[in-house]
């Protein structure tokens, strides 16, 4: 379900048509019609998306989470269409970050925490076992794009003592994916950045906007 956002709800909106919609399942939109499915598929989705809309491409994509691993694959399966894009806190790809996770958390940790999560036994049934691709597929040279980082772990402090090291280079190493890309440490915002470090977030939009 797509929302409509005018001059007033939005930071830049006076100069820009901003979109934001409800993936499939969630908030007003419709159930998929298979449960978990693919992160592939809600790519599509967000294809299909935009193309129904009346905006011309190239877009900036803006997007949180499991969002933010959406609009990373986006620009690398559609580059003609995107301007530039801003991930905030993605979801690692798959196998990169188990093998990661192994070497930090316990056996239990990486099944209850990791692995259930990516086969989609979460609030959002997505399957995240396809994202490994984050890492090999390319990025234009010229697209700018940045990914922004931190995380709170739900506020157990020693469970993120032991994996931020590993998160934070994971974040990194997808801001190296393409040549324009940046990494941002959004430090002391948590996993939910856009509500806790809005200027932070506005300014790294108009960064990658205008490197575009």
């Amino acid at each position: 379900m797509p929302h409509e956002v005018n001059g007033n709800d939005r930071a830049g909106a006076q100069t820009t048509v901003v979109c934001a919609y409800d993936r499939a399942g969630v908030g007003g939109s419709a159930d998929p019609p298979k449960s978990p499915r693919p992160s592939a598929d809600v790519v599509s989705d967000l294809d299909a998306f935009l193309s129904a809309t009346k905006v011309d491409p190239p877009y900036l994509l803006v997007s949180h989470s499991a969002g933010a691993t959406f609009v990373f694959r986006y620009a690398q399966a559609h580059p003609d269409k995107v301007a530039g894009f801003v991930s905030m806190n993605p979801v690692p790809p798959y196998k990169t970050w188990i093998r990661e996770a192994r070497k930090v958390e316990t056996q239990k940790e990486v099944e209850d925490l990791e692995l259930r999560f990516y086969r989609g036994e979460a609030e959002e049934p997505v399957d995240f076992r396809d994202t490994e691709r984050m890492l090999t597929d390319p990025i234009p040279a010229a697209m700018p794009y940045a990914v922004m980082f931190d995380e709170d772990c739900g506020g157990d402090t020693a469970f993120c003592r032991r994996i931020l090291p590993s998160a934070t280079r994971m974040a990194e190493t997808l801001a190296e994916v393409g040549e324009g890309g940046t990494f941002v440490r959004a430090k002391g915002a948590g996993h939910d950045i856009y509500l806790n470090d809005a200027p932070l977030v506005l300014k790294t939009i108009e960064e990658v906007e205008g490197a575009g």
